[in-house]
């Protein structure tokens, strides 16, 4: 019996010479999903961006903004452990919107309190860990839900596509929302972040699909949950992944470390701050069209290394640069890497592994993914011991040299 939730339009086989992710668009539900799921994972960039600046103007601590942006890992491993098995029991439509509800009423709830005056440290840090639980236990849905409209064939090209529009609003939302915020108040960023969440919301009410059919083969909560974990343990393809994405703690030190360059070292204030965001977006919009167009990619373990690799170098540059158009083209060229990075990471766990286990695994993947903001406190606390440019350098070039290491070691991710 098939695993996947029955598609509405359900697209023809697809051949080599077709696979082009804009064809993906001829699916209905998959229209509606697309900006959606776009829409959200853009609002999380943004409130990371937000949250970061009204951090350093609460307390003036890089160390404050890292622990911000990476106490949600407290609440999103537990809750990114079980969305895998809680996926595959719901009907994934009803589980997203209920997600994305309640992150519109967690961005609205911070606007509010910074608009009375009555914001503090403690509001910050515990709505950040909700909106990071919430984002964490929605995630494995959004993928496997892709999979369920579009299928194998065209996977890649639609999490381009995804990529596509939303590092598309990326190049808008930051700098508007810097704008706002050094013209207006912080609280207007947020205020924006409510409204992305609403209209993600709204697109995915046009979503008909969802509804899976009941498995016969289903266990206990529990015994499904050490079946996925048993899985991981003995496909080496998928544990050499899973290690690559763990390594990006290192990579996420970057941007616990951009508020602080911003306005400190290249001094351009929130505005240059919404820039320097918007530059990055530019550089992934750039690269997820060209996915997009190609529509797939071969050797994506390989893909995934060298894109790990050019964020890691334009860290390097970065920590070493004084030059604000210096610093806009290093984090362009960064942006670019990262969909390349995800996309690929992403795609080749969804399509090299038994179609019962593919929720589990996604889960396992949002797991590790979901201790990356670890890389905010650890960009944070290196910095009060090394310096912003001290901790750069080292998180860049450690998370450079690991993955080399691990490319040249693991034949399964050389096979990918």
């Amino acid at each position: 019996m098939s695993l996947k939730g029955p598609r509405e339009n359900p697209a023809p086989p697809v051949s080599a010479a077709s696979r082009s992710a804009f064809k993906t668009l001829g699916i209905r539900d998959f229209r509606f999903l697309l900006p959606s799921n776009s829409l959200t994972l853009s609002g999380q960039q943004l409130r990371m961006m937000a949250q970061g600046w009204l951090v350093l103007e609460l307390t003036n601590a890089t160390v404050w903004v890292g622990l911000a942006n990476g106490l949600p890992t407290l609440v999103g491993v537990p809750l990114a452990m079980l969305s895998g098995v809680m996926t595959d029991r719901a009907n994934p439509r009803t589980l997203l919107l209920q997600v994305r509800v309640l992150l519109g009423v967690s961005a609205f709830l911070t606007a509010f309190l910074i608009g009375t005056g009555i914001i503090d440290l403690w509001h910050v840090l515990l709505l950040a860990m909700t909106a990071g639980g919430l984002q964490a236990y929605g995630l494995p849905a959004s993928q496997t839900f892709v999979y369920d409209l579009v299928g194998k064939d065209r996977l890649l090209g639609a999490l381009a596509l995804g990529n596509l529009l939303q590092h598309g609003s990326n190049i808008i939302a930051p700098p508007l929302a810097g704008y706002l915020m050094g013209r207006y108040g912080i609280e207007t960023g947020f205020y924006l972040l409510t409204a992305i969440f609403a209209l993600a919301v709204v697109s995915l009410l046009f979503v008909r699909g969802g509804k899976r059919p009941e498995r016969l083969d289903r266990k206990p909560f529990v015994a499904e949950f050490v079946d996925g974990v048993q899985y991981v343990r003995q496909a080496p393809h998928v544990a050499a992944l899973l290690f690559l994405a763990s390594l990006a703690v290192f990579g996420a030190a970057f941007l616990a470390l951009l508020p602080a360059y911003a306005r400190d070292i290249l001094q351009v204030g929130a505005g240059g701050f919404g820039l320097l965001t918007g530059s990055q977006g530019a550089g992934a919009l750039f690269t997820s069209l060209w996915l997009s167009r190609r529509g797939n990619i071969s050797r994506k373990g390989r893909s995934v290394v060298i894109s790990g690799c050019i964020w890691g170098t334009g860290m390097i540059i970065f920590a070493l640069s004084r030059s604000f158009p210096l610093s806009l083209a290093t984090i362009t060229i960064m942006g670019a890497s990262s969909p390349f990075w995800l996309v690929a990471l992403n795609t080749a766990l969804q399509t090299t592994v038994p179609e019962n286990m593919r929720s589990r695994v996604l889960a396992m993947y949002t797991t590790v993914f979901q201790t990356v903001p670890l890389g905010f406190i650890l960009g944070g606390t290196f910095s009060a011991l090394m310096g912003e440019m001290g901790a750069m350098l080292a998180c860049g070039v450690v998370f450079t040299t690991l993955n080399v290491i691990a490319y040249t070691r693991s034949r399964a991710l050389r096979g990918v």
